[in-house]
């Protein structure tokens, strides 16, 4: 039994509870699928970020060897003269 607002109490049938049942627990499964996709958008995502962060990082590391490099041209020039 529920009471309504004007205190007057009023009978559930059991097809509603059913009903809602039912409703809540289809919500329940097109909220899990929905989860399932959002999770492996953001799982893919993730990777492709780490593949790029990777690849970025390598980058970095080459143009750092690149610099030392020319350092070490710039004294050997500047020992030179």
């Amino acid at each position: 039994m529920l009471t309504s607002s004007t205190n007057k109490v009023q009978r559930v049938r059991p097809r509603d509870i059913y009903k809602c049942i039912s409703q809540l627990t289809e919500d329940v499964q097109r909220l899990q699928s929905s989860l399932a996709k959002v999770q492996e958008a953001s799982a893919a995502t993730i990777s492709r970020l780490e593949e790029q962060l990777e690849q970025r990082a390598m980058t970095i590391a080459r143009l750092e060897a690149r610099l030392d490099t020319q350092r070490d041209y710039e004294e050997l020039k500047r020992e030179v003269r």
